[in-house]
């Protein structure tokens, strides 16, 4: 079997004055029957070349998540007010982040898998956020300092640029939405 071999269609773009020339900006569109054929081309191909390895891989994958522990939580870290941390679910996919209050004098908790602690919220339940999507990522989340708002990096296309939304805690409405298609990271500017 032959491998694939993609078109070159060459656009030059520019950026700050200089030239750019991308032979495949021709695949950017996923909704392109061109492209589509293409990656359905590709993937009969890996298949063809390794196929033979399917029960190998399906014996790999059964020992990995033989070991995975899907009822866990996190370390608790406390930020404020508040002990912030995150738990999985046996058959759930994503991560819930919580929070539950900071008391004084009382030592860090201890969550256990399934029980909520006392005061405890959701702040961002990936399950939830991914129903009915073909694709989630959550790439960040951060606190404000207030404990009021948060900010998160959400792809929901696969494509590794995330937009960024801040929210309100108290509510989880969306307080801002106007930056999208950046990198990974966050952090919130302690100005003002």
């Amino acid at each position: 079997m032959i491998p694939p071999v993609a078109d070159k269609r060459p656009i030059v773009r520019t950026f700050h004055g200089r030239e750019f020339v991308d032979d495949y900006e021709w695949m950017r569109d996923k909704d392109n029957p061109e492209t589509i054929a293409y990656l359905e081309a590709e993937n009969a191909y890996t298949a063809a070349r390794t196929g033979h390895l399917q029960q190998a891989t399906d014996t790999i994958f059964a020992e990995i998540k033989s070991r995975v522990v899907e009822d866990d939580v996190s370390v608790p870290v406390r930020l404020g007010d508040w002990w912030y941390f995150s738990r999985t679910s046996q058959g759930a996919q994503y991560e819930v982040h919580v929070r539950a209050p900071f008391v004084a004098d009382e030592p860090r908790p201890q969550p256990q898998p399934g029980v909520a602690l006392p005061g405890e919220q959701v702040l961002v339940d990936g399950n939830a956020e991914a129903e009915g999507a073909e694709f989630f990522e959550l790439a960040a989340l951060e606190i404000d300092r207030s404990g009021t708002r948060m900010a998160v990096l959400v792809d929901r296309t696969g494509g590794e640029r995330y937009d960024l939304e801040v929210r309100d805690i108290a509510t989880g409405a969306v307080l801002d939405a106007a930056v999208t298609q950046v990198g990974h990271d966050l952090a919130w500017s302690f100005e003002g």
